[in-house]
């Protein structure tokens, strides 16, 4: 699949499970608001093959890059390592290979609501994101991380976690591990409601970052009301 996606200065991924109309609204979003020249590559680490032709389906309706991963045995499992994987996966054998200048990796639940150019989130930094810090333990969230390509194949690439932690927290000793956090301009962010009563996070809320609106739970893993009625008034 690599040698039939065009060159570009920034390739930007999205991993995506099941929800097809968060890909068509990251899609509208992406085209309307992404400065300078990308490569989007939907990478596809849906449950089964059912929901994977429908992410496919999608994704040749709107030419959008695709690339379904291969078997991922924590998929249906544990979503967090499955996820790690479907990261490294990517990084490994679609991005590191090519010759863009910067790698952006997306939640498919994140969605730009204002002009950003990537390059620039990395012009005075190697590395750009949404900054997370639990007991001490540092790293960019890889829902939204931008960094240097260069960099990244200079300090390697590992989105797994590190004991106790998330997604990506195993980047704190890899792709960041030479970097002071302080010295970093990282973006600001709070919680926005946008339903309910307040009292359920991933019923009632939206977090905005800078530019960027994460509307939580796109894939469904807890049974609550979908913020599709939200995206569109994006």
């Amino acid at each position: 699949m690599r040698r039939h996606l065009r060159n570009a200065r920034v390739d930007l991924v999205t991993v995506a499970f099941t929800n097809t109309n968060v890909i068509r609204e990251q899609h509208r979003l992406l085209s309307k608001y992404t400065v300078g020249d990308h490569c989007w590559i939907v990478v596809d680490n849906s449950p089964n093959r059912a929901a994977a032709r429908r992410v496919r389906h999608t994704c040749r309706e709107l030419a959008i890059a695709y690339w379904r991963i291969p078997v991922n045995p924590h998929t249906g499992v544990d979503p967090s390592r499955s996820h790690a994987l479907a990261l490294d996966l990517a990084w490994r054998f679609l991005l590191e290979p090519r010759d863009s200048e910067v790698v952006g990796f997306l939640d498919h639940d994140v969605f730009p609501i204002e002009s950003f150019d990537p390059a620039a989130y990395v012009s005075e930094q190697p590395v750009w994101g949404r900054l997370i810090d639990v007991d001490g333990h540092w790293y960019v969230w890889p829902g939204l991380l931008f960094a240097r390509t260069d960099h990244a194949r200079r300090y390697g690439v590992d989105f797994s976690l590190s004991p106790g932690h998330d997604t990506g927290s195993a980047n704190r000793h890899a792709l960041l591990r030479e970097l002071d956090r302080e010295a970093l301009r990282w973006p600001s962010e709070h919680r926005l409601q946008v339903r309910g009563d307040g009292s359920d996070y991933q019923r009632d809320f939206v977090d905005v970052i800078d530019g960027w609106i994460h509307t939580i739970n796109a894939s469904y893993w807890k049974r609550v009301p979908d913020k599709d009625d939200v995206i569109l008034e994006l």
